[in-house]
């Protein structure tokens, strides 16, 4: 067994990492074997030299140019940037303090996840969709193990830690939610547009007066409220529960501001 080691066990020319990436890309978690050549990949890239592994993550679409990436609207630390991007790539849990919108006291929790996805949102900021298996604060310990989104730029400066712990070769399954929502005819009737949070594809119902019925399922209740929001009257949410109970949080807060 090796416990550790400071120099690089592997090097690889350019066409084999550029093999490798295309193994990663080609055995997602529904092909036959993908957690055996995941297991692969991994262990191979791990033995790289740094800038090889470097290499690797970019052909993978791992590692946003820092000349070229797209600019948060809010402030992202430097350490956290690195942090994020660190334990994304390297596929490691990460511990970090974080400050959400929904706590009105201001005090940072502390979590410990899986960071799975990070992407840049359309609302113009970095988001990392994570795997949340500790959360701590004023309220005392729970474990979520749930998926939660993050903006990276709410994640207090200093605080990000890059843990030892290996993600599991492929995501979490993600909890489905029941979805059924109408359009209005003023949306309906130039056709229904596909919603990239819905699994698959939803059930369509005419309904009267030139309504439309949908019904699905999701795994991202935050992402999906927001953007049903964004169709104000013409939209109304019938459920499920977590979807209701989100609409009509945002809903009220809206209506404390504009009454």
């Amino acid at each position: 067994m090796l416990a550790g080691w400071e120099r690089p066990l592997l090097n690889l020319p350019d066409d084999d990492i550029q093999t490798l990436a295309f193994l990663a890309d080609t055995f997602q978690p529904d092909s036959p074997h993908a957690p055996q050549v995941q297991q692969l990949i991994d262990r191979l890239v791990n033995w790289l030299p740094s800038e090889r592994q470097r290499l690797y993550q970019k052909a993978a679409g791992q590692l946003p140019e820092m000349d070229l990436r797209l600019r948060d609207s809010d402030e992202i630390a430097p350490d956290v940037w690195t942090a994020v991007l660190e334990a994304h790539n390297a596929k490691q849990q990460l511990s970090f303090d974080y400050l959400s919108s929904r706590h009105a006291d201001g005090i940072p929790r502390q979590h410990v996840v899986e960071p799975w996805h990070f992407y840049f949102s359309d609302r113009g900021h970095y988001r990392l969709r994570a795997y949340c298996l500790f959360n701590d604060g004023p309220n005392g310990p729970w474990h979520p193990n749930d998926y939660i989104n993050y903006r990276v730029s709410r994640i207090v400066p200093g605080s990000s830690r890059v843990l030892p712990t290996k993600l599991p070769p492929t995501p979490r399954a993600a909890r489905p939610y029941q979805v059924i929502y109408e359009l209005a005819p003023e949306i309906a009737r130039l056709g229904v547009s596909h919603r990239p949070e819905l699994i698959g594809e939803p059930t369509i119902m005419e309904m009267d007066e030139g309504w439309v019925r949908l019904e699905g399922k999701t795994h991202d209740i935050f992402q999906l409220a927001r953007n049903l929001l964004y169709y104000g009257a013409n939209c109304q949410v019938l459920g499920g529960r977590e979807l209701v109970r989100e609409m009509r949080g945002l809903v009220a807060g809206l209506a404390e501001v504009y009454q």
